[in-house]
């Protein structure tokens, strides 16, 4: 229960906070503003599950009233191949939450890839059938190495131990 209502707490908060971060350029394009991690503990701590998943090329298009406005999403299902942190587990399938359409993507966010395996820091919401990456883009990390490190472009190439530290503190 205690878990429960951290992630539906967790949930409402970042939903608020990309609300209120949500901007307009001059030209009247949305753009995504999301917080940023000095740290993968930092990371870590913000999301309630990590794992690895396979994204799929099943792909549905939403808009969300925000700020006033529809924002377009996109949701991608992908497959949890493994779970490292939090309550979804392997074989199960969500949603995940992408902004702009797969025609017009968000300006500045990078999108995941049909058929592509990433170890992704997830908010997931309350219903346990969706997610959002943790950071915008700074959650969405590809393996490398066969499989023992993943890299990000902001927090370069992580080995699998110093990812499991960063678990252990966040997720006790």
């Amino acid at each position: 229960m205690q878990g429960s209502s951290r992630r539906a707490g967790a949930a409402l908060v970042a939903a608020l906070a990309l609300a209120a971060c949500s901007s307009h350029d001059q030209a009247g394009e949305v753009r995504a503003d999301y917080p940023s991690y000095a740290s993968l503990d930092e990371l870590a701590s913000a999301s309630t599950v990590v794992a690895r998943l396979t994204v799929s090329s099943s792909v549905r298009e939403s808009t969300v009233p925000m700020a006033g406005h529809d924002v377009p999403h996109k949701l991608r299902a992908a497959t949890v191949t493994d779970a490292l942190a939090g309550d979804l587990a392997a074989g199960q399938t969500i949603d995940l939450i992408r902004p702009g359409t797969p025609a017009e993507p968000m300006q500045g966010m990078r999108d995941v890839e049909p058929s592509t395996d990433y170890l992704l820091f997830l908010e997931v919401h309350p219903d346990g059938r969706e997610a959002e990456v943790v950071g915008g883009d700074e959650g969405i990390f590809e393996p490398v190495m066969g499989s023992t490190s993943f890299r990000s472009p902001k927090f370069g190439t992580v080995s699998a131990a110093a990812l499991q530290s960063a678990l252990r503190r966040a997720h006790p």
